[in-house]
């Protein structure tokens, strides 16, 4: 019943407590990003459109040798310039922090992070997965970026070894949310549309995030992780592209089943009553154009189209919803989707061929059909 307690050194020389709630100066609260961290981003993120419109300019000099546009690269380049003598600026000013960098500090702001987050109210475990990878990222970067902001006197040795511990910790639990949905067992136990598209949301909406945030904030120290921490060097978003392809088929012939249902017979009283409108039995309920007179009409095909159509809408993916390094698959997977949903309306086809041809039309003599003729 009691919680485990890790002793964390401050750069005093004493100790605090980490334990469900951190002592004051020991583990920094993460609500937000710090006024440094944030400002260090912004400019950060400012840099970085500025090398990459740099780059798109070049390449266009290089085609055309105009040299406007090799005054507006000098005028980018100086200004690119700017901003990270500002963010030396900030990083050499000696911004210190509540906590030592020590590895035996940042393993207990890890455990500290993932422990407060260890339950959620979330019946749904997918929901709650999601939601944990949300604030796990966004710890991380809180984390991250502070530990970079203040650890310019930490070069060379301390610094690099607290990032390591706290990127390892962080993208290992990130993982381990994941993990269990790419269990063979657990996706086929998985029913409904809408969980299986949470799956591959969350994996591809989250795959690359945390790698973004590492380089940007790792950026001004020249420093790289290897290999890139990506969800997708670890788990194979194959393995639940090619689980979610082949259940796509048959997710939708159940809803053209359920289409075909509703239209079935009715029974009992129902029956009976409809056997003073309709002279034959018929594989579904049919409609006439004149009340109990006129053509027969069905309305399964509107039916059918209709419940196939949203489906269709729900099951494909979006750009938007996935991270930037998945989008030259969107339009292959889009592709599998589709032919699912032509395979569907021909496998209604077929159903519909099944039962016609099981009723015997043909309750009259020839001589009652020579008026029609």
């Amino acid at each position: 019943g009691t919680s485990s307690v890790l002793d964390v050194s401050r750069d005093d020389g004493t100790t605090s407590a980490v334990d469900d709630e951190p002592a004051a100066g020991g583990v920094p609260a993460t609500e937000e990003l710090s006024p440094g961290s944030e400002i260090i981003a912004m400019l950060d993120n400012e840099s970085l459109q500025l090398e990459k419109t740099t780059t798109e300019l070049l390449k266009l000099y290089q085609k055309s040798n105009d040299f406007r546009i090799h005054q507006e690269i000098a005028v980018l380049v100086r200004r690119d310039l700017r901003v990270r003598l500002y963010m030396a600026g900030l990083l050499g000013a000696g911004i210190r922090s509540d906590y030592s960098f020590t590895e035996d500090v940042a393993k207990a702001i890890v455990k500290y992070d993932i422990k407060k987050y260890a339950c959620s109210d979330f019946k749904n475990e997918l929901f709650a997965a999601d939601n944990r990878i949300e604030y796990l990222i966004d710890v991380a970067e809180q984390r991250i970026r502070d530990f970079a902001l203040c650890g310019w006197s930490h070069r060379n040795g301390s610094l690099e070894r607290c990032l390591e511990v706290m990127v390892n910790g962080y993208f290992i639990e990130i993982v381990n949310q994941l993990a269990n949905f790419f269990e063979r067992d657990t996706l086929e136990s998985m029913k409904g549309l809408g969980n299986k598209l949470t799956v591959i949301h969350t994996f591809m909406k989250h795959n690359d995030r945390l790698s973004y945030i590492i380089n940007s904030a790792l950026r001004s120290y020249n420093l790289t992780t290897e290999p890139d921490p990506k969800l997708s060097e670890f788990l194979d978003i194959g393995v639940v592209l090619y689980w979610y392809s082949t259940t796509l088929l048959q997710e939708m012939k159940v809803r053209v089943d359920n289409a075909f249902r509703g239209l079935r017979d009715p029974k009992g009283d129902t029956a009976l009553e409809l056997k003073k409108y309709y002279k034959y039995p018929l594989p579904w309920m049919p409609a006439r154009s004149h009340g109990s007179e006129g053509i027969f009409m069905t309305t399964l095909r509107v039916d059918i189209e209709t419940v196939l159509g949203f489906y269709l809408k729900v099951a494909k993916l979006k750009k938007e919803d996935v991270a930037e390094s998945f989008h030259p698959m969107i339009n292959s997977f889009d592709a599998t989707v589709t032919i699912s949903y032509i395979n569907a309306f021909h496998y209604a086809a077929k159903v519909y061929e099944k039962a016609l041809l099981e009723k015997d039309w043909i309750l009259c003599s020839v001589d009652e059909l020579e008026e029609y003729s």
